[in-house]
């Protein structure tokens, strides 16, 4: 089989970035080629830019990642998208597609006998990632109708989650997805079992009662709930520090936070992927307090994934999936999306060195059913099923 990935984000540091990189090394492994559209900002290449298999062919448009000229391009960058594809198609070299989001498979799947071997991935509420009233009733016009026309036309659709795969239909106004199937993050689980053996060997650990975050600093994340909580505990524990492996729009107001609530810290800014694990080894706790909403109550994100593999005990907002798919207490700690509930996680993790220990032990098992080879076979049985007596 040969594969057309079309995803808005394959190099950079970015939760997106990194997981649908991986799954595209994955999916190479078992195919005979995939060619990758996809967009490149000024900074991305130097971060995300790892060994790829001679099978994967990355066609990459330059994009500025700018708010205003992200929503100037996008109309013509869609387009161009769109024809590479074709051309891609038409040419005999593709035998079917994979496609993130669905705004960047409306070119492909107005045509019928291409949409029937397309699996669109719809990972999110799309609108939900922005604050600004006016802006957010815009996109929701575009995204709604974006996702509906993709759930009415392409093969198969991809969800994060079954919950999600729900809440998609209600919010969309549609009946329930025809057949999903669940693609959530994943993880390379061969890259940990050598990354767990630096836990306990960092001197910066043994120092210090570390707290830490990893991801983009966006509002929804709820990093400013953390650097409160941490706040309530600093007299209490005088080692303790908030380690943030990553960057961001809120940064600023991250570290001035950080400096008026007296909150020991440190914010490394975007690395690439290999670097941020390894940075990763020295936390103790790994804290999720994500706001509430449909971009965040439905999706695993790989950051849990990955503490779950190194070894790190995870704290995270109460969210559905988390309350069906795993148990608090056993499998990680659940919080609410507040200072003062989340201040009395870290402090019951810190206080009981056999609830870490436990928490710590569970997490790689956890992070096995995550593989990424599993879930390239998902997507690629999706595939071949659809591609069954169709031609492109």
């Amino acid at each position: 089989m040969r594969l057309l990935v079309v995803i808005p984000s394959f190099y950079g540091s970015s939760g997106e970035a990194v997981n649908e990189r991986q799954l595209t090394v994955a999916l190479a492994k078992k195919v005979e080629a995939v060619y990758v559209l996809t967009l490149v900002g000024p900074k991305e290449y130097a971060c995300g830019h790892e060994s790829l298999p001679r099978n994967i062919k990355v066609l990459g448009l330059p994009f500025p990642r700018l708010p205003i000229l992200k929503f100037i391009l996008a109309i013509p960058y869609l387009a161009m998208i769109s024809i590479l594809g074709l051309l891609l198609v038409k040419s005999g070299l593709v035998d079917a597609v994979y496609v993130r989001n669905s705004l960047f498979s409306l070119g492909l799947i107005g045509f019928k006998s291409l949409a029937k071997v397309m699996l669109v991935k719809i990972p999110a509420i799309a609108e939900e990632e922005f604050r600004n009233g006016l802006i957010k009733t815009f996109l929701k016009l575009i995204f709604e109708a974006s996702d509906r026309l993709v759930i009415k036309r392409a093969g198969r659709i991809a969800v994060a989650s079954r919950q999600f795969a729900e809440e998609l239909a209600r919010i969309r106004g549609i009946r329930p997805l025809k057949n999903p199937i669940v693609l959530s993050a994943g993880i390379n689980n061969a890259i940990f079992r050598a990354i767990r053996q630096d836990i306990g060997r960092n001197a910066e650990k043994r120092k210090k009662n570390v707290i830490g975050f990893i991801g983009t600093l966006a509002w929804w994340q709820g990093i400013d709930i953390l650097v409160k909580a941490i706040s309530k505990l600093k007299d209490r524990y005088s080692r303790l520090m908030l380690y943030i492996i990553g960057d961001g729009e809120m940064r600023r107001r991250i570290e001035d936070l950080c400096k008026a609530e007296g909150v020991s810290y440190v914010i490394t800014g975007f690395l690439p992927h290999l670097e941020a694990l390894k940075k990763m080894t020295i936390l103790d706790v790994l804290a999720v307090p994500s706001r509430r909403n449909p971009a965040t109550e439905f999706n695993i994100p790989i950051k849990i994934l990955e503490a779950w593999a190194i070894g790190i005990p995870v704290i995270a907002t109460d969210h559905p999936v988390f309350r069906e798919m795993f148990t608090d207490g056993e499998d990680l700690l659940l919080c609410k999306p507040d200072p003062d509930d989340l201040a009395s996680k870290i402090k019951l993790l810190l206080d009981d060195p056999k609830l870490r220990h436990k928490l710590s032990r569970r997490g790689p098992f956890l992070a096995e059913k995550f593989d990424y080879d599993i879930l390239a076979t998902r997507v690629l049985n999706a595939l071949k099923e659809l591609s069954k007596g169709e031609r492109i």
